[in-house]
């Protein structure tokens, strides 16, 4: 079961946009730094700091990974994707839903790069 609190990412969610390891991320967190290297902790406290949840969304987009709104709420504990995702379509990036179509299924969003 993956932890979510109020405005803190998951170990699991930090480890996933830094491209670390969730023990790396939980040594990090308890202070066994000795464990982690200097590069890791670089990449976790940048995944740590202070993004908006739409830079949040778009990064893991753009990491290639797709999104469900069930996803985004365990992880970012984003409520309302569709809305997110409208603005960063606003400021220009081609997310698509890619998802099986229907009106009862869930969305499934991705990003595309241009000329895709």
């Amino acid at each position: 079961m993956i932890k979510h609190y109020d405005n803190q990412l998951s170990q699991a969610t930090v480890a996933r946009l830094a491209d670390v390891s969730r023990a790396d991320v939980c040594n990090y967190e308890a202070g066994r730094t000795k464990y982690v290297s200097a590069e890791k902790q670089a990449r976790i406290e940048q995944a740590k700091s202070g993004f908006s949840k739409a830079q949040l969304v778009l990064r893991w987009l753009q990491s290639g990974r797709t999104l469900t709104p069930l996803e985004s709420l365990r992880m970012f504990g984003l409520h309302s994707l569709s809305q997110t995702i409208t603005k960063l379509r606003a400021r220009g990036h081609d997310i698509r839903n890619i998802g099986p179509g229907g009106p009862h299924d869930y969305a499934v969003y991705e990003l595309f790069k241009r000329g895709e």
